[in-house]
């Protein structure tokens, strides 16, 4: 995995509607208007504690993997890593950035 540099990212919080904040970075990428971050694993594992009901269980970790889950098909999240730090991202989240 070819490291990037983080000139073309910046420091951020996310957020989707009035949950809580996520630091993260961005390189200014939009799908259908919203942001869509980049977060560390750590952060990857605090999403998931927010959004993972028991019930509804979007986000799977396994290991250094993370994967969004719909219904009963798991996508591997894009991974990067940036200036030595890996950083995933979840497509398809309507993620505002404050």
């Amino acid at each position: 995995m070819k490291d990037k540099k983080m000139t073309t990212f910046k420091q951020g919080t996310f957020c989707i509607e009035c949950g809580p904040q996520f630091d993260g970075i961005t390189d200014g990428s939009l799908w259908n208007g919203w942001q869509c971050p980049w977060f560390t694993l750590e952060t990857m594992r605090a999403i998931q504690a927010w959004v993972n009901d028991g019930i509804n269980d979007p986000i799977a970790i396994e290991g250094d993997s993370v994967f969004d889950v719909y219904i009963d098909e798991r996508i591997e999240c894009a991974r990067s890593v940036i200036d030595g730090v890996t950083y995933y991202s979840i497509d398809g989240w309507c993620w505002d950035q404050e």
